[in-house]
């Protein structure tokens, strides 16, 4: 008798030694690519120096380690500042970069000071939308919420400091 195809399934250890804070880094690295408006691991490796084999297996959590430089390319192409990889692996947020990532402005079609900043809401609803299994969304769509909160906190300290320096003396 054979035994159904679930249970096959079930025995394979794909990702068998992956760390949890790898499974980390690859859910802060899906949410950041689709936060910066790639639906896909291709429109990311079109715009980036990235293989799409590499993507697939930093994403899937496929692999314990990677390279120095494949690390730094990762970061370049998610706007992340040298050492964020690092951060997410201990548990910290990743540091964005004061230059906006390339592809971010192509996708809105306007200029790096005038980027939709809805574009996170957005990653969220394809986030939540997508195929992804449940525990990979949930820890998507928190670092999605995250970024959001630390954007507004920043837009709210930029309002409140140009009303300062607005005031009439």
């Amino acid at each position: 008798m054979t035994q159904p195809l679930l249970r096959i399934a079930e025995t394979c250890r794909f990702n068998e030694g992956v760390t949890p804070p790898w499974e980390r880094l690859a859910a802060a690295v899906t949410a950041r690519r689709i936060e910066l408006g790639h639906p896909t691991m291709q429109a990311l490796v079109d715009n980036s120096d990235l293989k799409l084999r590499t993507l697939g297996d930093i994403e899937n959590a496929r692999k314990p380690s990677y390279s120095r430089g494949t690390l730094a390319t990762l970061e370049r192409a998610l706007g992340w500042a040298t050492g964020s990889v690092d951060a997410v692996l201990e548990g910290h947020e990743p540091t964005l970069t004061a230059a906006t990532p390339a592809t971010l402005p192509a996708l809105t079609g306007q200029g790096a000071g005038n980027i939709d900043h809805e574009l996170p809401q957005d990653a969220l609803i394809k986030v939540i939308d997508s195929d992804l299994p449940s525990e990979v969304k949930a820890e998507i769509v928190r670092t999605l919420l995250a970024e959001q909160r630390r954007y507004a906190q920043r837009r709210v300290d930029e309002l409140l400091r140009d009303a300062v320096a607005v005031q009439p003396e």
